[in-house]
């Protein structure tokens, strides 16, 4: 009786570990995001502003954004960004850049969303596939 209280024990002490360090990184991967989205999106609205052309905003605040993305998920998912990630990482971006262009297209030529919002928009559903897709490109 008393080994399987020790046994319930460990077991209870690697769950909670387990998801203990799943939240924490969650929880780093949302203030991270909210920071590189931000930045990319500051570099969107201020190239919309100066009145460049919105795929092109759209694709140089991207850059920005994935850069600043690679550094710090690499952080919150291995402590250190790796080179064997790097192609894996970059072409799950340059998908995601394709997807953006045809959503954002879509949203701000037969939907008529505001170039603005649709961005916005755009960023928030990226973010929620993005965590997942981290956590099998950069384990």
């Amino acid at each position: 009786m008393q080994a399987e209280n020790v046994h319930y024990i460990f077991l209870m002490k690697k769950v909670d570990m387990i998801f203990h360090r799943s939240h924490q990184q969650f929880i780093k991967f949302i203030i991270s995001g909210v920071f590189y989205n931000l930045v990319a999106y500051l570099i969107y609205a201020w190239l919309l502003f100066v009145e460049c052309n919105y795929f092109l905003a759209s694709t140089a605040s991207f850059i920005v954004g994935v850069m600043l993305s690679y550094l710090i998920n690499s952080w919150i998912f291995t402590n250190k960004p790796h080179r064997s990630a790097l192609l894996p990482y970059f072409m799950y971006y340059v998908i995601l850049l394709v997807i953006n262009w045809i959503i954002l297209h879509t949203f701000v030529n037969l939907l008529k969303i505001n170039v603005y919002f649709a961005q916005i928009i755009i960023m928030v559903i990226a973010s929620l596939i993005t965590y997942k897709a981290m956590q099998v490109i950069l384990k």
